[in-house]
């Protein structure tokens, strides 16, 4: 069960600490309605409050904690803004993987990238005596940064149907907007969650963030689950009653709604803002609602595209490829910087500025407007 570790991350992940929790909610305080963190309408409070409890619970080596792991609570890397918030940038984690093929250009399109040993991930805390390891010589290996992903209003795209998302697929630019984008579908299911929309539930999500950031195992049937580790404690180490309250608990989180406005300048200047982000062509993958029945809008096709610069290398991740990423929904993006999956955008201006690839002609459309346009356009996108 090695991991091989190279001592530059691993220098960068000691300066940045271990990421371990402190218990930050008030256990009998549910958010009000409106606010960050508040369940959905309609949830089962005590069953839900549970959940946020086990969501902000610090789990100990005794409980199934490690070998491996990045946090000992899931509210250690989802708290901006709020329990269930997104994470930041000294909390992001890191993936690796080998590069194979061309052994001059092993990241090439013409090459592939597998992933080392068992798992993508480099923990940065373990209880192994002889960890840090050295990477194998003679290999070239890709590294990517992944930034914590706010989590509120995640459960509300499970009622957004497949068929909805697909017709907005466009595999082949056939409006000839320069915009591809492709649903990630896998075992004929379209998938939702992550950034490159590698999971297809939010349960999934949850055996996911258990195994890889936490170290813990489970014997659900899921391809998202760690079946065992090399732990004192007997696998598995999570029940099904701590699965499931954990998973009502994300799946009850409630969307943020757009930061409240009385009518003068600023009610005009989100107006102005909000018809500039259609006209440019924002809207054309920032879709603002997939289903009307959704009670905040999301500003997500949930497809995957490519809107990286033309040296960008990623890894890939299920049916995605390494540069293909799910378009980020923008509901409660005010609370949520950084920016980018791997935070590198510190602020709204970077994050568009970010836009290349499949989003070019947009954001050519973008810098054509006049500063006083693309401030009302920005300021919009600041009150969702």
């Amino acid at each position: 069960m090695k991991k091989y570790r190279p001592i530059l991350i691993i220098l960068m992940m000691v300066a940045v600490g271990t990421a371990l929790a402190e218990t930050i909610l008030e256990p009998d305080v549910i958010p009000e309605a409106g606010s960050p963190g508040a369940p959905v309408e309609g949830a089962n409070i005590e069953r839900w409050n549970a959940g946020r409890l086990l969501f902000d619970h610090d789990f100990g080596r005794g409980e199934g904690l490690g070998p491996l792991f990045n946090a000992d609570s899931c509210q250690a890397c989802h708290n901006l803004g709020g329990i269930g918030g997104a994470g930041k940038l000294d909390l992001n984690v890191f993936r690796v993987a080998e590069g194979a093929g061309d052994p001059a250009d092993p990241f090439s399109e013409n090459s592939f990238v597998r992933f080392i040993d068992e798992g993508p991930l480099l923990s940065r805390v373990s209880d192994s005596s002889d960890w840090p390891e050295a990477l194998p010589s003679g290999m070239s290996f890709l590294f990517e940064q992944r930034n914590g992903p706010a989590l509120f209003g995640l459960g509300l795209f499970e009622s957004i149907s497949d068929e909805a998302i697909l017709a907005h697929e466009d595999l082949e630019d056939e409006d000839g907007d320069g915009i591809r984008g492709r649903a990630h579908v896998a075992n004929g299911t379209v998938h939702k969650f992550g950034w490159k929309a590698q999971i297809p539930s939010v349960k999934d999500f949850v055996f996911d963030a258990f195994g890889n950031e936490l170290g813990m195992t489970s014997d659900a049937a899921s391809d998202f689950a760690i079946a065992s580790d090399s732990d004192a404690v007997p696998d598995p180490e999570l029940d099904d009653e701590t699965e499931d309250l954990v998973t009502e608990y994300i799946a009850g989180l409630a969307a943020i709604e757009p930061r409240a406005l009385t009518a003068g300048a600023d009610q005009v200047k989100r107006d102005n803002g909000s018809d500039l982000f259609e006209e440019v062509g924002c809207t054309k993958c920032h879709v603002p609602s997939l289903d009307d029945a959704l009670p905040v809008n999301a500003y997500t096709d949930l497809l995957l595209h490519d809107v990286q610069g033309d040296d960008y290398q990623g890894i890939p991740d299920g049916e995605a490829t390494g540069r293909e990423f799910r378009t980020a929904p923008l509901w409660g993006i005010r609370l949520s910087a950084p920016y980018w999956h791997d935070g590198h955008a510190e602020n709204i201006v970077e994050a568009i500025a970010a836009h290349q690839g499949t989003a070019s002609s947009v954001i050519s459309e973008y810098e054509r407007l006049s500063t006083t346009e693309q401030e009302a356009l920005v300021f919009f996108v600041e009150q969702l």
